[in-house]
């Protein structure tokens, strides 16, 4: 199993160690919280607040999904993932047609001396990817991401 995280780019304290600003609810805090377990952590992928909300607009109106933008946020990552994990050449059953995530999963390594991304060795040609969707999207009914 591979443990990735997802944080903001403007404010990604786990993979660059120093804090930022950033715009995102409910993400990004600027601090890495006590109860983060970094041993259990492989590597971090970073999502603008651009791309994230973008994939919750997506989530919405192609999945019937009305996520917020942390859950977005990890969807993309967790697309990013199975994108580099996948093998071309594998028979794995057809995915919906999505549009194509923002750029390549990266694997950046925690900062400091953290456990840091590997090769993984032997892998399943169809990789389960699992993610999480954090919030509803219902509190950001009142903003202008869904609009």
């Amino acid at each position: 199993m591979e443990i990735v995280a997802v944080e903001p780019s403007d404010n990604a304290v786990l993979s660059s160690g120093e804090g930022g600003t950033d715009s995102f609810q409910g993400m990004g805090p600027g601090f890495v919280s006590p109860n983060l377990d970094l041993d259990v952590v492989d590597s971090v992928e970073t999502v603008d607040l651009e791309t994230a909300e973008a994939e919750c607009r997506r989530l919405a109106r192609e999945e019937g999904i009305l996520v917020g933008q942390s859950s977005g946020a990890s969807n993309v990552a967790a697309r990013r993932v199975a994108a580099r994990l996948a093998d071309p050449e594998a028979d794995c059953p057809e995915t919906p047609d999505a549009p194509d995530v923002d750029r390549p999963s990266e694997q950046l390594p925690l900062a400091a001396e953290s456990p840091t991304a590997t090769d993984g060795g032997d892998r399943r040609p169809c990789p389960l990817v699992l993610t999480v969707f954090w919030d509803s999207g219902e509190r950001y009914m009142s903003t202008d991401l869904f609009d």
